[in-house]
């Protein structure tokens, strides 16, 4: 499959660069922004739903960074051109009035 300017996507990663464990995969999402990411304006979670989390193979919600490069206007147009994924996602934002405190532990969903 052909990417954006002519650069390969891959169907998979391969067996051999997956990340084995939650950890792990926090680890390479933590340097590939430190190398790659940019200013941090938010943070996300992903698959907050059994469904979703069944869709992706994992067993729990997954926290990621949202960068400032990907952030949009109201009201911006992007083409559809160089998206991958032929899907709309909607997403939520909320604004905090200030830091939530650091725990001890990370939460864990309930089952």
């Amino acid at each position: 499959m052909v990417g954006v300017a002519g650069k390969r996507l891959l169907e998979a990663l391969p067996d051999d660069c997956r990340p084995q464990s939650l950890e792990e995969g926090y680890a390479i999402q933590d340097a590939i922004a430190d190398h790659h990411g940019g200013e941090v304006i938010g943070w996300k979670i992903a698959a907050t739903s059994s469904a979703g989390q069944r869709h992706i193979g994992v067993s729990e919600p997954l926290g990621g960074r949202l960068f400032a490069r990907f952030c949009h206007p109201d009201g911006a147009r992007l083409a559809a051109g160089p998206l991958h994924m032929r899907v709309a996602e909607a997403e939520f934002a909320f604004r905090m009035a200030k830091d939530l405190p650091p725990r001890a532990a990370a939460m864990r969903p309930r089952k």
